[in-house]
């Protein structure tokens, strides 16, 4: 009857246990706790660099935890416009996360520079508005940074250095 505790028979524990083995196998069960259940959960950690509108932080997650969750471990500043900040994506390795200022084209610049820094501009984000910017270091390859037309709030702007040309005698 429903509600009385009687003990398990054999054949009662028998299709409980392959019961558990079916879902188990289809996936549709899991003995691994989950936590939040936002990353997966494998045990690697990532760091991860907040840079922008929120209280400059490094912080180390779960590989595969959202962006959003990311962000509930910083201080956002109320300037921030995270409309332009894409909270779904899973955060799979080391990076640096730009948080954008509203109104502004937020981008964060290192590399080849003598300081990586955090830039923000008014209206569109050419080369040269981020160059006015920062300062390239001596071995700065500004040849491919110059190419690019405009750049997008959030972006990471990595300088690459100048390849050593060696001549092969």
């Amino acid at each position: 009857m429903i509600g009385e505790d009687k003990p398990l028979r054999a054949y009662e524990r028998h299709i409980a246990v392959m019961l558990i083995a079916i879902m188990l196998g289809m996936g549709l069960l899991s003995l691994r706790e989950s936590g939040s259940g936002d990353a997966n959960n494998d045990g690697e950690t990532v760091r991860v660099h907040v840079v922008g509108a929120a209280v400059e932080a490094d912080i180390a997650i779960p590989r595969g935890t959202s962006v959003d969750e990311a962000l509930k471990r910083v201080q956002v500043d109320r300037s921030a416009d995270l409309t332009e900040v894409d909270g779904n994506r899973r955060i799979m390795r080391e990076e640096t996360l730009v948080i954008p200022y509203a109104g502004k084209v937020t981008l964060f610049v290192t590399g080849a520079v003598e300081t990586p820094r955090l830039v923000a501009l008014d209206g569109v984000a050419t080369a040269a508005a981020i160059m006015a910017q920062v300062t390239l270091s001596e071995n700065a390859d500004r040849s491919g940074f110059l190419r690019r037309k405009k750049f997008t709030t959030g972006t990471v702007i990595e300088i690459k250095p100048k390849r050593n040309r060696t001549r092969s005698q």
